[in-house]
């Protein structure tokens, strides 16, 4: 696997080994400064150490036979930032992908815990193969320049995280180092299949289900129009979630669920072009695209009409091939006649994307390939064709051997094949252990579907992981923590690497090592409404690695099968987790429909889970209109009730949000509020042929911004 994904072979990192790169030696710092945080907590005086490891020499040091891309190859660049020794309690805290020259660990966050930061800030899509290596070796430099400046020679818990494809590199980071790092928690990982798999899902529901009925399901999803899958589809529910669908859009949007997309996120925010993990099946396993059009148990052998709608494939004689001043190609000219067109939107939504451009001989038959290439110049001419002139005009970085193949008589297969076949390639790379794939299992466990020698999902993620797959045996405590809203990382996947890490440990050694923390409302990040929960989550880290204190439960969840929705419980004592929970009623219900000054019960429910805190504060809000309680005396739970009417006609969003804290207080300096919501809808109609003030029929408006407020009874 390591051969296949051109990167070096994995090393065994721990606290005591030197990397054969990435080490003292070849760190150059650039700038040594004192500077002062005056934030909250402030002020802390801290030195701040610019630097960076060199970049390999490839004239003088080549990479190995067989080695394509290494972090060697590019410059790292770091900041470390180390508080006054009065305030450093020795720990320091890391954070990967994504960050950018601005983006490092928030001073407050690092300072008034005690630890300095380490941050790598030049990641990007350019710089992501295996991060965490040179992260390890940053961090134990950081290590040793505290020790000089501070005469110090004890341990530095030192503690790593990241998001997204971040996430992946902490997986490989908890799995494939020991004694670097004291914690590391996973956010919205990336994990394995995922960061390829969950775009080609996406792609293959967009070209499947028209905008209008994709638009429709998203109206339903919305709260009270019908659809809630937070505790699971009723039969009255899957009614409405399937009405108007054919069998191959109800096909589709089930394999997508199964998946597990979260069906409450459904929304526009979806691609028909992956945006990674899918452009390296073109060169990694290139008979992927002849073998689905043409083999039993691909789809392409026997495509939905959907399918066989969305297909560009034909081939174009060349005519000319046109060079510039010094000889190079430029251009080549094509039969127009022979290109063929471009479907139109009323039966395909994806029109010329993924359109390629493939080289072949004059037979007409032998299709001519680059095997040296890593990239789409492998097998696709790069540019663009006008379908009126027949000009293709070359662009980008192109293979000098398909270059060189372009001749007058040749021709040029223009297709969208690869791209339409790649939607389905999940089908044929199962990922074991992860649930997502059962449907794609007969009863008996075997595959429905033919599968990949490999999986070209699991190549990418060791070429992210510095050799590491990521197969739950992992090193150092971890925490796993995983948003519901996510949309781009599976709420399910994070389940299924948590159960991987249960099966290699066993149940008594995760229990020593893993926590997992689910969030409801907090999306692909650990910012924002979810921030104070991760905040709490990393001191709890702290004081287990460091004390031995254990951090409070693992989320409990469940999943409304076949459909892979994750299932959490609205009783706080059985859900567990650091987050408030809240449930709050109108009527009984999500929703409600009356008449103006028609007065509305609103019935919640808030509860912190035992003894992760206490709720501190809870929040109405109507429209833009807000009224806040701070509660005299913090409690676990609260219950609250109010009856509201409205002085005009509207579609009305009520909020209620809930902050919970540890230790009871509503603002603490530590930045661990623990936040959450939820909504329910009134809908206030007019009486018959009212007006609005400037005259026009009064109709409820799903824009609430600037509603009339409600009046509490």
């Amino acid at each position: 696997m390591i051969v296949r994904a051109g990167i070096e072979p994995k090393l065994i990192i721990d606290e005591h080994c030197a990397d054969p790169y990435f080490n003292a030696s070849n760190f150059v710092i650039t700038s040594t400064t004192q500077q002062t945080y005056d934030g909250v907590g402030g002020p802390i005086p801290f030195t701040e150490i610019k630097g960076y490891f060199r970049p390999r020499n490839v004239q003088t040091d080549p990479l190995p036979p067989g080695v394509f891309d290494s972090p060697t190859l590019r410059q790292q660049d770091y900041v470390f930032r180390i508080p006054d020794k009065r305030f450093f309690r020795n720990r320091s805290m890391q954070i990967q992908h994504p960050v950018t020259p601005d983006s490092v660990i928030d001073n407050r966050l690092a300072f008034t815990n005690g630890a300095m930061s380490v941050n790598h800030v030049n990641a990007g899509p350019a710089n992501s193969s295996a991060h965490w290596r040179h992260s390890a070796a940053a961090t134990k430099i950081a290590d040793d320049i505290v020790h000089k400046m501070y005469g110090t020679t004890g341990r530095i818990y030192s503690y790593y995280w990241g998001c997204s494809g971040g996430g992946q590199m902490a997986q490989a980071a908890a799995e494939g180092q020991s004694g670097v790092w004291a914690g590391v928690i996973v956010i919205c990982p990336a994990t394995r299949g995922n960061p390829a798999h969950a775009f080609q899902w996406q792609g293959h529901f967009l070209l499947a289900v028209p905008q209008a009925k994709r638009e429709h399901l998203m109206d339903l999803r919305a709260v009270g129009h019908g659809v809630d899958a937070s505790n699971g589809l009723s039969a009255t529910e899957k009614t409405l979630l399937y009405d108007g669908l054919n069998e191959e859009e109800k096909s589709v949007l089930n394999e997508l669920l199964a998946a597990g997309y979260p069906l409450n996120e459904l929304n526009p925010m979806m691609w028909l072009k992956p945006i990674v993990g899918t452009d390296e099946i073109f060169h990694l396993d290139p008979t992927y695209e002849d073998d689905f059009w043409s083999k039993p148990g691909y789809a392409g052998s026997n495509p939905p009409s959907y399918l066989t709608a969305a297909k560009i494939d034909g081939f174009a004689p060349i005519t000319a091939v046109n060079r510039d001043a010094a000889g190079a190609v430029v251009s080549v000219q094509l039969d127009p006649a022979a290109i063929p067109p471009v479907p139109p939107a009323s039966v395909s939504p994806i029109g010329t994307t993924g359109q390629r451009f493939y080289v072949y001989g004059t037979d007409g038959r032998t299709r001519v390939v680059d095997p040296l290439q890593r990239s789409d110049a492998y097998g696709a001419l790069s540019g663009t064709i006008d379908r009126q002139t027949g000009l293709l005009k070359l662009s980008g970085n192109n293979s000098p051997v398909l270059l060189q193949a372009l001749a007058k008589g040749g021709q040029i297969r223009v297709t969208n094949r690869f791209i339409l076949a790649s939607y389905f390639y999940p089908r044929h790379t199962i990922v074991p252990g992860y649930y997502q794939y059962d449907q794609y299992r007969n009863a008996d466990g075997t595959p429905k579907y033919p599968q990949r020698a490999y999986s070209v999902a699991d190549l990418s993620t060791m070429r992210s992981g510095a050799g590491v797959l990521s197969l739950g045996n992992i090193k150092t405590k971890v925490m796993l923590f995983q948003n519901m809203s996510d949309f781009l990382a599976f709420p399910s996947w994070v389940a299924g690497y948590a159960n991987s890490i249960e099966q290699t440990l066993g149940k008594a050694k995760a229990e020593q090592m893993l926590r997992t923390y689910y969030q409801e409302r907090g999306g692909h990040t650990n910012a924002g409404i979810v921030g104070g929960v991760f905040n709490q989550a990393l001191i709890d880290m702290m004081a287990w690695a460091e004390k031995g204190v254990a951090p409070k439960p693992s989320s409990r969840w469940s999943f409304d099968l076949p459909n892979t929705q994750v299932i959490l419980s609205p009783d706080a004592a059985l859900r567990k987790g650091l987050q408030p929970v809240v449930e709050v009623t109108v009527n009984g219900s999500d929703h409600a429909r009356v008449a103006v000054d028609e007065p509305v019960k609103l019935v919640g429910t808030l509860q912190m889970p035992p003894t992760t805190g206490q709720i501190v504060q809870y929040n109405w809000t109507y429209g833009t209109a807000t009224d806040a309680t701070v509660l005299p005396k913090p409690q676990q739970r609260v219950n609250i009730s109010r009856t509201i009417s409205f002085t005009a006609p509207g579609d009305y969003i009520i909020r209620l949000a809930a902050n919970g804290q540890r230790s009871g207080l509503v603002d603490p300096a530590d930045q661990t509020l623990a936040q959450n919501f939820k909504e329910v809808r009134v809908i206030v109609d007019g009486p018959p042929g009212s007006t609005q003030p400037n005259g026009t029929p009064t109709k409820p408006s799903i824009d609430i911004s600037g509603g009339a407020a409600p009046r509490r009874q």
